[in-house]
């Protein structure tokens, strides 16, 4: 596992990557020295292994302000739900934004569900994004390019955006969207509990049987 110990910021989640979990046999990683790995009592081993494929950070923090940063697409390539815990042996492993959201509301979000339906943002404009080199340029020329202000009481997520290094996918509500805006819209939902909350099917299907019925029925009623 990483050295570099950043345990002395207790603000900072040090996003991991979950590999295919068809390499977890030739994995070295052991699952319960995973930090932010849960063991659950009701969840069902998915695997007899005890080690995980994954790419961990440079950093560590004994905070165990760890999680997996993975995006998961749907058959279509397209994405619609947000991973929050992953399956690991008998536990579960928390996502990035999971444990970002719990830093900054400084509450268990035990009642999230495991897997979200992100609720897209439609409202002009999203995220508010800064660039690095506005940060670089205030760094070496001493300048007040960004109040420090605009950053107090803020999650900040860094990565890239840039065209040719962005990675960039499709979701539900638009063609393309980075990684970035797709985690902050994660987290958003996850700090006000907006997630898309979906019926259950069993409902879904009644109402279609139910108009079914009353379109039959209306048609016999004028063929009367």
């Amino acid at each position: 596992f990483p050295s570099h110990d950043m345990s002395g910021y207790d603000n900072i989640v040090v996003p991991w990557v979950r590999l295919n979990p068809k390499n977890d046999s030739d994995s070295k990683f052991l699952i319960n020295e995973v930090p932010s790995y849960v063991k659950s009592q009701s969840q069902s081993k998915t695997n007899n292994l005890n080690t995980i494929a994954l790419i961990p950070s440079l950093f560590y923090d004994k905070n165990k302000h760890h999680g997996f940063s993975n995006l998961n697409e749907d058959n279509d390539g397209i994405i619609r739900e947000y991973k929050i815990r992953f399956e690991a042996g008998d536990g579960l492993i928390s996502s990035s934004a999971l444990i970002a959201s719990q830093i900054f509301t400084k509450k268990e979000l035990k009642d999230i569900p495991n897997k979200i339906h992100i609720n897209w943002r439609n409202k002009e404009g999203t995220y508010k994004r800064i660039s690095f080199s506005s940060l670089l340029n205030q760094f070496q020329n001493g300048q007040e390019i960004i109040d420090k202000k605009e950053l107090s009481g803020k999650i900040v997520i860094i990565g890239s955006s840039a065209p040719g290094i962005a990675n960039l996918k499709p979701t539900s509500s638009t063609s393309l969207m980075d990684d970035n805006e797709i985690i902050a819209t994660a987290i958003d939902d996850l700090i006000n509990k907006s997630y898309l909350h979906l019926m259950p099917i069993w409902i879904d299907k009644s109402i279609s049987a139910l108009l079914i019925i009353l379109f039959c029925y209306g048609i016999y009623r004028d063929w009367e």
